[in-house]
């Protein structure tokens, strides 16, 4: 019994690693044809392990799965969802600046007519700190690196922050 059990414990973290890397690998791949977003989403609920990131991860798949829908109404409600879980996420885990990224990701993108850009620049602001700071959700590289090259891309960026995050990624 106590070695079963050991044996769940030593398992469960690496699960939980496997599904977020995944889901990190897949969420930069959004803009690619096939509805990669709706893949991500379906995955995640499949997935057994549950984390704030894992509901915020899945929430930005939903929002952003919106695209792939037929209808209004249910483009719409994909989206309304997915903020939904977004927002509990950020709502558990408010300084967690990955989470914080990805509703980052979704404001930034979203239209204006959602009325879901209240958080931009907030996000933003916490999303360079916690870069700047080195913080241990950033050790793996190439998140990292795909984090700074979207935060770059996002036209709200000024020249002053684009220098700092141009020198976060040239830093290795």
């Amino acid at each position: 019994m106590t070695f079963f059990l050991a044996l769940i414990l030593l398992v469960l973290p690496t699960q939980e690693s496997e599904a977020l890397s995944k889901a990190r690998k897949l969420f930069f791949e959004f803009e690619q044809p096939g509805c990669v977003s709706e893949k991500l989403f379906e995955m995640l609920q499949q997935t057994a392990e549950k984390s704030d990131v894992l509901l915020a991860y899945q929430g930005a798949a939903e929002a952003s799965s919106a695209d792939c829908a037929t209808f209004p109404f249910a483009k719409l409600k994909r989206f309304n969802q997915g903020k939904g879980k977004l927002e509990q996420a950020v709502k558990n885990d408010p300084f967690n600046a990955e989470i914080r990224f990805l509703r980052f990701s979704i404001q930034s993108k979203a239209p204006g007519f959602l009325n879901y850009t209240d958080a931009v620049d907030q996000d933003f602001d916490l999303i360079i700190s916690s870069l700047a700071d080195k913080n241990d959700q950033w050790q793996e590289e190439t998140f990292k690196n795909n984090v700074i090259k979207f935060l770059l891309a996002y036209s709200g960026t000024t020249d002053q922050q684009a220098d700092v995050l141009r020198k976060m990624l040239n830093d290795k």
